[in-house]
C-alpha cells in the first residue's frame, strides 16, 4: 500500500504544478514534494553507502593479498583539503584527531596509481571515540564517507558491512593476506550450499570460480571466500566470512545479508 501511496504522491506532484492552486494547497503540494524528495535521495544514500562499503572490502582483499597496502600515521598537513573539508563539516566539536592513510596498490611491483582512504580517530567534546573511513576520489577532487563508528559501534543502516570492514583493517594492520583459486569441488560444504542457495536456477549447474583470502593474525586464522558465477548475461558474486553469507551481487545490484 505504501507504494501505492509514493506513486499517487509521485503523480499529483508532476501533475497540480500546472493548474491553479490556492496558496494552502500550494503550500500542501510542497510539503508532500519535500517529503517525497527526502525519501528519494535518502534510498539514494543509503545505495551509495552500501556499494561504497562493498567495493572497499573487496579492494581491500584484492590488494592485501596481490598488491600492496601502505598504512602510515600522518598529520593534517598530508591530508587533500577536501577531504580535511568533508570531515570537519561532520566533526566539528573534535578534540583530539589522531589520522591513519591506507594507501591501495593493485599491482605492487608495477607503477600503477594508487588509492587513499583516510582513517580519523576522534574524540568528541561528549567524550564519544568517533572513527571516520573517507576514500579519496582525487582525480575528481571529492571525497566520499565509506564508514563511520560511535564508540565501536558501527554507524548506519548497514552495519554488518561497516563491522567486518572494521575486522579488515585490523587484520591488514597486524596481520598478513594471503589468496588462492578453488575448484568448485574443493570449498567447504557451508560455502557450496551457500552458493547453491543463492546462485539461481541459471547458474546452478554451472561451476562457479572461487577464491579464498587467507587471513593470518595474531588472533588466529581467518578466511574469506568470494564465489562468481556467469552466465547468458547474468554475474552472480557472493562473499563469505566466517561461514556467514555477506552479500548477494546479482549484475551489481547488491542485497546485504
Amino acid at each position: 500500500m505504501k507504494k501505492y501511496i509514493r506513486l499517487f504522491l509521485l503523480t499529483v506532484a508532476f501533475t497540480l504544478p500546472f493548474c491553479a492552486l490556492p496558496a494552502q494547497s500550494q503550500s500542501l503540494l510542497d510539503t508532500l514534494n519535500a517529503g517525497v524528495i527526502a525519501e528519494v535521495r535518502e534510498a539514494e544514500r543509503n545505495l551509495s553507502h552500501k556499494d561504497s562499503m562493498v567495493n572497499t572490502i573487496n579492494l581491500f582483499l584484492d590488494c592485501a593479498a596481490a598488491g600492496n597496502i601502505e598504512v602510515a600515521l600522518i598529520g593534517w598537513d598530508e591530508v587533500p583539503r577536501h577531504i580535511v573539508d568533508m570531515w570537519q563539516g561532520q566533526n566539528e566539536d573534535a578534540v583530539e584527531v589522531s589520522i591513519s592513510r591506507y594507501r591501495l596498490e593493485l599491482a605492487a611491483k608495477i607503477s600503477h596509481e594508487t588509492t587513499d582512504f583516510y582513517g580519523f580517530r576522534a574524540v568528541s567534546a561528549q567524550e564519544k571515540l568517533v572513527e571516520t573511513l573517507i576514500m579519496n576520489h582525487s582525480q575528481q577532487h571529492k571525497a566520499s564517507l565509506v564508514a563511520k563508528y560511535v564508540d565501536g559501534d558501527a554507524f548506519g543502516k548497514f552495519k554488518s558491512l561497516a563491522r567486518v570492514l572494521d575486522e579488515l583493517k585490523s587484520f591488514i594492520e597486524e596481520g598478513q593476506i594471503s589468496a588462492k583459486d578453488f575448484r568448485f569441488t574443493e570449498v567447504t560444504q557451508r560455502v557450496h550450499d551457500l552458493w547453491k542457495r543463492n546462485c539461481g536456477l541459471e547458474l546452478y549447474e554451472i561451476d562457479p570460480a572461487v577464491k579464498r583470502f587467507e587471513v593470518n593474525c595474531p588472533s588466529g586464522i581467518e578466511h574469506f571466500w568470494r564465489v562468481t558465477g556467469r552466465a547468458d548475461g547474468l554475474h552472480v558474486q557472493l562473499l563469505i566470512y566466517r561461514n556467514q553469507l555477506l552479500y548477494v551481487s546479482r549484475n551489481g545490484v547488491v542485497e546485504v545479508k
